[in-house]
């Protein structure tokens, strides 16, 4: 069955399906979108079917899309404000974030509604403002997101983008293969089986890159547990870490081959950009900074200075 916004012609009935008059501004098409779309999800609906659907609602309007503002999302969230129902709250947060993808807004800035940031396009920057804990923020994203309150799970299955958070975090980056990964704030577990990323913390973490695999490991601050259990994985530690599975790893590499000094050398940017760790007032600016750093090239220096081949 297929199910249009009554604009675009006949929908089928289904059930006491209250068709919303759809009117011409961005604002309109939000809110009788929504309001649909909740016609034809029940709550609690899986995110990736309920960002499937806000999509397929949205996307014959994409050229009216083009125009909105911050300020559009801003009075779209308002108006439901006073009567959203806590069982549709995730997916309000997935409507937004699929929304803003299929936009011509380059950057949304976010008071912390549940859910945001799913699937995040590529190219977008969403910065995440929230006063209250939030459980899901930023999953599956391929763009890039700063994280300013705290978050059960944070960039969850991230594909790509930039990822900063300033918040407190029970999970952040797990299960992600791609992008740059910069924690800022307490973190229990982060980056748990990431595949092919950054991982870079200049504050406390719980579990660090324990199972990942094709990724670099950087620990400026306290860790308990780190880079346990790796595959084809490049770790330098200049904090202070309880818990070490291959402590033989500094020695070895770093003073025993006599590659501490070029190895650092090559971190110094890195550890220049701590100043992130500083700038949760300024997140646009801090992801800018992230975003103009050479990673790949930094990658493949690294790479090339531990196996000798002179690149380095």
């Amino acid at each position: 069955m297929t199910l249009t916004l009554s604009r675009y012609g006949q929908m089928d009935k289904l059930g006491e399906m209250h068709v919303p008059r759809v009117g011409s501004s961005p604002v309109d098409i939000l809110l009788s979108a929504y309001t649909l779309l909740k016609q034809v999800i029940p709550p609690y609906t899986a995110p990736g079917l309920n960002y499937l659907e806000a999509v397929r609602l949205l996307a014959p309007h994409r050229i009216s899309l083009e125009s909105v503002t911050q300020g559009t999302f801003d009075i779209f969230s308002s108006k439901l404000a006073s009567a959203q129902e806590s069982e549709y709250l995730r997916e309000m947060g997935v409507f937004i974030s699929a929304a803003f993808n299929l936009s011509g807004l380059a950057k949304l800035v976010d008071t912390g509604h549940e859910g945001i940031g799913y699937r995040l396009a590529e190219g977008k920057q969403l910065i995440v403002n929230n006063k209250n804990r939030l459980v899901f923020v930023g999953e599956e994203a391929a763009g890039d997101i700063a994280l300013l309150g705290d978050a059960v799970m944070f960039a969850d299955g991230s594909r790509s983008g930039f990822q900063v958070s300033w918040g407190d975090t029970s999970g952040f980056a797990n299960l992600s293969t791609g992008g740059i990964k910069i924690n800022c704030n307490n973190s229990t577990a982060f980056g748990i089986r990431a595949k092919g990323c950054f991982l870079v913390s200049y504050s406390p973490v719980g579990s660090f890159g324990s199972l990942t695999e094709e990724v670099v490991l950087l620990n400026y601050d306290a860790a308990r547990f780190f880079g346990y259990d790796t595959k084809q994985v490049f770790k330098f530690d200049e904090g202070h870490v309880s818990f070490h599975p291959d402590s033989s790893l500094i020695a070895n590499y770093f003073w025993k081959l006599q590659k501490d000094r070029e190895i650092r050398k090559l971190l110094e940017g890195v550890r220049t950009l701590k100043a992130v760790a500083g700038m949760r007032d300024r997140p646009a600016k801090a992801l800018a900074m992230v975003n103009a750093y050479d990673w790949k090239g930094l990658e493949v220096r690294l790479r090339a200075t531990m196996n000798g081949d002179g690149r380095g």
